[in-house]
């Protein structure tokens, strides 16, 4: 499969995002390559992805509930929950400074 392509005619940005995507390549040296490609010497990217469902409790419980019914569950969501796996792919691709920051958030769900 081709690597994705982020822009026409070889066009370079500033800055390229990737909010809960990288994940989901099945070719993620090639996407991470391609990112590098888009920018311009000094951009910069910003690439959000989910920490390990192991961390987030809500999540862990429906992975384990779903286990008990289907089995072993690969999610792809949480590929990148060990945050050296990123810092890595993306200094592999040519990025010379990464700074990964794990942030956290509450999440309350109301009852009805």
């Amino acid at each position: 499969m081709p690597a994705p392509c982020l822009s026409r005619d070889g066009e370079q940005f500033n800055v390229v995002v990737c909010q809960q995507g990288l994940q989901f390549f099945p070719d993620k040296p090639a996407a991470a390559a391609e990112m590098r490609r888009a920018l311009v010497k000094g951009g910069r990217l910003a690439v959000a992805t989910w920490r390990s469902d192991d961390e987030i409790p809500f999540m862990r419980e429906l992975r384990r509930v779903a286990e008990r019914h289907l089995g072993a569950i690969a999610d792809q969501r949480h590929s990148f929950g060990d945050a050296s796996r990123l810092e890595a792919l993306l200094r592999d691709a040519g990025f010379p400074e990464v700074r990964v920051r794990t942030t956290s958030r509450t999440i309350r769900h109301g009852t009805s």
